[in-house]
């Protein structure tokens, strides 16, 4: 059987995806972030990818072409997992010739997808940022619709760049809004704000939760796997990721539909 390194963005969901794996024989690693890829690739050694994309679908896309763009990793097997069919179809225009399956029927394409190595395997283009697109445009403050942001940093205004027509972004205002971006630098933070800032959220708004990235070298004990742990148990669910500035980086929730 196969060394399989599974990337998928919810670790919950990860475990369960895993699970069926190992049954099936293989031995299996978990990837959860973009920032870990090459490390965990090389740590690893694995013999073929399974990428979801159920959850942040570009990000699995982003994620097979670093691989696609490295001779280490070109002509090993991708097998794309799940995924809203519009959103697989995108991914399948720019890599033809990975496998694309649902997960129900992963174990029967898997031992096909296993013995494929491409010859002259398509390599996309690595995601570059828009310099166009603003931070607010990002974040997804939209025009004519009220925001909130709550432990903002004071640098936060000048970063969020012009905003669309109508648009508002107000600092720990109150409710309702259509969107809250929460800063927190701590767990103790998250636990302390996050019910204050969803009682803040207009029906059907959407909550960025935003922490200090590893990089910014800020005691925390916050990262992705918190953030949403934390939000999943209540039934928040993650569906993008933004680079805020140098020190921040966030995920964006919704209210799990009939939570």
């Amino acid at each position: 059987m196969a060394r399989i390194l599974l990337i998928h963005w919810n670790a919950a969901e990860a475990e369960e995806r895993a699970a069926a794996l190992l049954r099936l024989g293989h031995a299996v690693g978990i990837l959860h972030t973009t920032g870990e890829t090459l490390r965990r690739v090389k740590e690893f050694g694995p013999e073929a990818f399974v990428i979801s994309l159920e959850r942040m679908p570009s990000h699995g896309r982003g994620v097979a072409a670093l691989l696609r763009n490295r001779k280490a990793s070109r002509s090993l097997p991708i097998v794309f997992a799940g995924g809203e069919p519009g959103k697989v179809a995108q991914v399948k225009q720019e890599l033809p010739d990975a496998v694309y399956t649902t997960w129900e029927g992963l174990a029967k394409v898997l031992p096909g997808a296993l013995k494929r190595r491409v010859a002259e395997p398509v390599q996309p283009p690595l995601m570059a940022r828009n310099p166009a697109r603003t931070l607010a445009e990002r974040l997804g403050v939209v025009a004519g619709k009220r925001a909130i942001a709550i432990n903002a940093p004071e640098s936060f205004e000048r970063t969020l760049g012009a905003l669309p027509e109508g648009a508002e972004v107000e600092e720990d205002g109150r409710g309702p809004a259509d969107l809250a971006i929460l800063f927190c630098e701590s767990e103790a933070e998250l636990a302390r704000d996050f019910a204050a800032a969803v009682r803040r959220l207009a029906p059907r708004g959407r909550l960025w939760i935003a922490w200090p990235k590893k990089a910014a070298r800020v005691r925390s004990d916050m990262d992705m796997n918190v953030v949403r742990a934390y939000a999943l148990a209540r039934d928040w669910v993650d569906y993008k990721v933004c680079a805020i500035d140098a020190k921040w980086s966030g995920c964006l929730f919704a209210m799990r539909r009939g939570g």
